[in-house]
Parts: structure tokens; sequence; C-alpha cells
């Protein structure tokens, strides 16, 4: 709100600019007002946008933990994969063993079949320690990396 006023004295402290700037000055906080009505404004925004950045953090967060979680179960799969290859693979060893033994086959047969249930060992191994990554991975996503959760894990 802004005001001007004519005052006619003789009274010098009573100078007719100074009623002009305290009516200029009244219309300056008006401009004063939009300025805290923009920075309100403003201020609204920045409180929709943290939400929105705090929302997006949130389900990133969620996502990385089910990536994790379906990892772990890929891993848990690729080991019974591996632990029924080697499996196999020792059994046919040891088929290959008595056929060596009875003289149906010769050494270079067995030693290819031992190639292989080694190769099926390593692959076991590897299975397992890959376990033991995606374990770690969804411990660390899950912001728990207290190992004697899954210390025990490695023996299975």
């Amino acid at each position: 709100m802004g005001f001007a006023n004519r005052i006619n004295t003789s009274d010098v402290f009573q100078k007719y600019s100074s009623y002009w700037m305290t009516g200029l000055s009244g219309v300056l906080s008006v401009f004063n007002g939009f300025v805290n009505i923009y920075e309100y404004d403003v201020a609204k925004e920045n409180v929709k946008r943290a939400a929105l950045e705090r929302e997006q953090a949130t389900l990133s967060l969620m996502l990385e933990v089910l990536r994790a979680h379906h990892n772990y179960h890929l891993a848990e799969d690729s080991i019974f994969i591996a632990e029924n290859n080697f499996n196999a693979s020792s059994l046919k060893y040891d088929q290959v063993y008595q056929q060596w033994r009875e003289g149906l086959v010769d050494a270079s047969e067995l030693l290819s079949v031992l190639a292989e249930k080694d190769q099926a060992q390593m692959l076991k191994i590897n299975t397992k320690f890959q376990r033991q990554l995606a374990i770690a991975t969804l411990l660390n996503a899950m912001g728990n990396m207290k190992t004697d959760l899954w210390e025990n894990q490695y023996d299975r």
C-alpha cells in the first residue's frame, strides 16, 4: 500500500519529499512482498524436488537389492548344476577307471575323462565362489556387512 499527502506548513522538518519517500517506500514494500511470494513458491518446488529425489534414491536402492537377490538365486542354481555335473563326471570317471583296470580302454581315454572330472570340480568351486560374491553383494546392498551371517554358507 502506498500513500502520499500534501500538507501546507512552514515547518522545515515536514518537507514534501519526505512524504513522497514514505509513500514510495510503501510501494517498494509491495514489491518485497512479491519477492517473498516468489521465494515461497521456489521453496515449495524445492521441497517437491527433494521428495522426488528421495523417492528416486529409495527406488534405486530397492532395485539394487532385488538385482543382488536375483543374482544370489542364479548362483544357487549354478551350484546345483555344477554339483550335478561333477557327480556325473565322477561316476563316468569311476566307470572308465574300472574299464581301464580291466584293459578295455587305454590310458589316454582315462586321462581325458579325468580331465573332464577335474574341470567339473573347478567349475563347482568357481560357482561356490560366485555364490559367496553374490551373498556379499546382497548383504552390502541391504546395508549389512556382518560376515558371520554368510561364513557358514561357504561349507554348503
